[in-house]
């Protein structure tokens, strides 16, 4: 049968327990230190990927500033040929305006053809320079062309009230009729008193008088015409019948008819 030394157990135990209890603390402390030790991995594990993601971005940038120093290089190298081709038009319209009118403008535009296209673009208050040398330089030509153009103006309005004046008068010209012949004296004729329109179509000539058997005195006349309708004479001759006092014309309806019924009257000279 083993026999056990309960004190000297009990005693071990104790001892234990102290160093136990003494060494919680540590325990604690190194507990501590573990957990901080693992926050600051993870810190550590987030700062590499920011730094990766930092080496990209900044990659990126160096791309992006690369192809913006080109562009800005482009783009300047197409503001000095510019800058060249408007110095080059410039200096065309100052000599095209010298041969046209005699105006120079040089004082600006020898600026311009002074400028060497390695020192870079033209500057910014060039074009405004050459337009305001421009300007000094033409606005005088300009109001001698208005003046001009106002004497020219004032021409044409009166030629064109002139014109106006002739085509006005031409017209009341054409408007007006021209005027009825006189009246031959030796054929007046006078209307009958029954007809509200008197016949216009008979005149008579001055013949000679002739005598016949039976008739009495007869006048020959030269011409018969008549604008009434439906009148169309056919006697030749005026004739005075015996026993009357006045002359009488034999007219186209022979009797068949009362005077004016077709249109005619019968008329009476007056010598």
């Amino acid at each position: 049968m083993l026999a056990v030394d309960i004190e000297t157990c009990a005693t071990a135990l104790y001892a234990w327990d102290a160093r136990l209890d003494a060494a919680q603390p540590v325990i604690r402390n190194r507990s501590r230190f573990v957990t901080e030790l693992r926050a600051l991995m993870g810190r550590s594990d987030e700062a590499q990927r920011e730094a990766q993601a930092a080496d990209a971005a900044r990659e990126r940038l160096e791309e992006q500033a690369d192809h913006a120093r080109s562009g800005a290089e482009q783009r300047r190298q197409e503001t000095v040929h510019e800058g060249e081709a408007y110095a080059a038009a410039a200096r065309a319209w100052t000599e095209q305006l010298r041969s046209l009118t005699g105006v120079p403008v040089d004082t600006a535009v020898s600026a311009l053809a002074g400028h060497d296209p390695a020192d870079g673009p033209l500057s910014a208050h060039a074009p405004d320079e050459v337009a305001d040398a421009a300007r000094s330089a033409v606005d005088p030509w300009l109001a001698e062309l208005g003046e001009e153009r106002d004497t020219l103006t004032l021409a044409a309005r009166e030629l064109q009230t002139e014109r106006d004046r002739l085509r006005h008068r031409r017209e009341e010209w054409e408007r007006r009729t021209d005027p009825e012949p006189p009246p031959r004296p030796t054929a007046r004729l006078l209307a009958h008193p029954a007809r509200e329109r008197p016949c216009t179509g008979w005149w008579i000539s001055p013949m000679t008088w002739s005598r016949t058997r039976g008739q009495g005195w007869k006048r020959h006349w030269r011409r018969a015409a008549c604008s009434t309708p439906g009148c169309a004479p056919t006697a030749r001759s005026w004739t005075r019948p015996r026993g009357t006092p006045s002359w009488s014309r034999q007219h186209p309806c022979r009797g068949r008819r009362s005077p004016g019924s077709c249109g005619r009257s019968t008329r009476r000279t007056a010598e």
